[in-house]
């Protein structure tokens, strides 16, 4: 526990054998679960996690947005603060104990944990960097916010505002729809602060050109979405 808080760390993984071990090492001790959602793995990542006292939980249908609403419906019930991040070691979950006082002592529900400005940029090759912050340009744009990272992969949260964002993406296009949920929902204090990224351990299964212009398009269709149940329920 950490300030008379449990928290729960959820760490979706695809074929991250290699990454898991040094997530783990990252991981602080006062962490009370550390739940590794095994999705559509045929590596060892299932074995290894166990081996390293993960709990760990299978989700068949490949997606990042799949793994994560897995991990959120198995939450331990006792969960009071839930830390989301990769499962190949390029998050700073080290010093989560800065992070977490956002939310204990500074009453806000939901930090997004920017990797910009980098600290270390061979941690991120050119093409990711910009794309990034061309999808953050528009983020900022459609939602009328200054955030500088729309695709983090680490988001610090309470976990009773699970129950007032309304999340259905199923791929990569998840990491920038809870973000926006939450800073445009008036009933949830949102914060951003900047963490270190490190290089990655393990083969990135991302795809620069074609997961930009995906999270492009979503961008546009979740702010309509919102925006027309937002007018029907004035």
């Amino acid at each position: 526990m950490y300030k008379n808080k449990n928290i729960t760390v959820v760490i979706p993984c695809h074929n991250e054998e290699k990454g898991l071990i040094s997530t783990k090492e990252l991981i602080p001790d006062f962490v009370d679960n550390i739940l590794v959602v095994c999705n559509a793995c045929n590596d060892k990542s299932e074995d290894i996690a166990k081996r390293l006292n993960m709990q760990t939980i299978t989700e068949f249908n490949k997606g990042y947005g799949n793994a994560y609403k897995k991990g959120f419906a198995n939450l331990p019930v006792n969960t009071e603060i839930v830390v989301t991040c990769d499962a190949d070691g390029t998050y700073e979950t080290q010093n989560l104990d800065k992070i977490l006082d956002e939310i204990i002592e500074n009453n806000n529900d939901f930090i997004n944990c920017s990797r910009f400005p980098l600290k270390e940029k061979k941690s991120m090759n050119k093409l990711n960097r910009i794309g990034n912050w061309g999808l953050t340009l528009w983020f900022n744009i459609l939602c009328l916010s200054k955030i500088k990272d729309s695709q983090s992969g680490m988001w610090v949260f309470k976990k009773e505002i699970l129950e007032k964002i309304n999340i259905k993406s199923n791929n990569m296009t998840f990491s920038e729809e809870i973000k926006m949920e939450a800073i445009l929902n008036k009933e949830i204090n949102f914060k951003e602060i900047n963490i270190e990224y490190y290089k990655r351990t393990g083969k990135s299964k991302l795809n620069a050109i074609e997961d930009g212009f995906e999270n492009l398009f979503f961008l546009f269709k979740k702010r309509f979405q919102i925006k027309r149940k937002n007018k029907k329920e004035a």
